[in-house]
């Protein structure tokens, strides 16, 4: 699958008694990470989180990874290091921008298997990852948990302010650095609905910059195209990456996914069709559910997605 124009395609082959086997379990979130996320919800009002658009999108002309494609390329644990920063981030945007919790206590919020053993040492990995990487700062405590100091989520290093009032700070001194700040808003029902939980690091990854391709614009109003170049310069994620990520969105019902036919400037060109994204953040605040997938599901998702 491209994001980028198509041509007419043949019918995908006959499915085999193998296809019909599942690739990976329809995935749900447990009672006790639900339970978790409502109590996060309740410390912290239910707020939307705020996240820079340089989390994900790279500035223009620059050469360096986005702190997304840093989180997604450094290794295994992956999932858990972006799902844990923007647990972070929805919890501790607000002053004092510090959060003191135990590490069991974000593992039964990402829903990590045996939360108390395997789970907590899971997130202590990702903590340090996160420490080294410049996106948190660690006080250690002895005999209670430790301190996490947010760190910008531009990757940068430096301590976390708000973005709408870093952006608003320096568009009143005329400082082109605003631009770093222009952000977007993601629905606290990513936890509360349990797909923080469900989602893989691909899907959430591509649940972000469809909402921050979107911008300001209605979600739901407004159909998206992302071409590969401009993905690929963008956003620095590898088409597998997106492909997988998209092909679980729409399975999830968080996408539609439609064939634009592009029209042509000759009768005898070939009929080329374009695939245009809607999100569908109505669907967010359904309980999290992603079916299973078996060969057959997932071939003829990739030839919707792809024809």
């Amino acid at each position: 699958m491209t994001l980028d124009d198509t041509q007419e395609q043949a019918a995908p082959t006959q499915a085999t008694s193998d296809d019909a086997k599942p690739l990976r379990e329809a995935r749900t979130p447990s009672a006790r990470a639900m339970a978790v996320a409502g109590q996060v919800a309740q410390r912290n009002n239910g707020r939307n989180m705020p996240l820079r658009r340089s989390f994900s999108e790279r500035p223009d002309n620059s050469g360096e990874l986005t702190p997304l494609a840093r989180m997604l390329r450094g290794g295994r644990g992956g999932s858990v290091r972006l799902r844990l920063y923007m647990s972070y981030l929805w919890l501790g945007a607000a002053p004092p921008h510090s959060l003191a919790y135990p590490a069991r206590a974000w593992a039964e919020l990402l829903d990590l298997e045996d939360p108390s053993n395997s789970g907590a040492r899971r997130v202590a990995d990702a903590v340090r990852w996160l420490e080294k990487n410049g996106f948190i700062e660690v006080e250690n405590r002895a005999g209670t948990p430790n301190v996490v100091h947010l760190l910008s989520d531009d990757g940068r290093g430096k301590p976390y302010e708000l973005p709408g009032a870093a952006y608003n700070r320096l568009s009143q001194k005329g400082s082109p650095a605003a631009r770093r700040h222009r952000y977007i808003q993601l629905p606290p029902e990513l936890w509360t609905s349990g797909w923080m939980a469900v989602l893989s690091a691909s899907a959430l990854a591509m649940l972000i910059i469809l909402y921050t391709h979107t911008g300001t614009k209605d979600p739901e109003g407004e159909e998206l195209w992302i071409a590969p170049d401009y993905a690929t310069q963008t956003y620095v994620l590898a088409e597998e990456t997106r492909t997988r990520g998209l092909r679980e969105l729409q399975l999830a019902g968080i996408i539609t996914v439609r064939r634009r036919e592009l029209v042509a400037n000759d009768s005898f060109d070939f009929r080329r069709f374009r695939n245009v994204y809607r999100l569908q953040p109505s669907a967010l605040r359904l309980p999290a559910f992603i079916p299973a997938t078996s060969r057959r599901i997932q071939a003829l998702t990739t030839q919707d997605l792809d024809d």
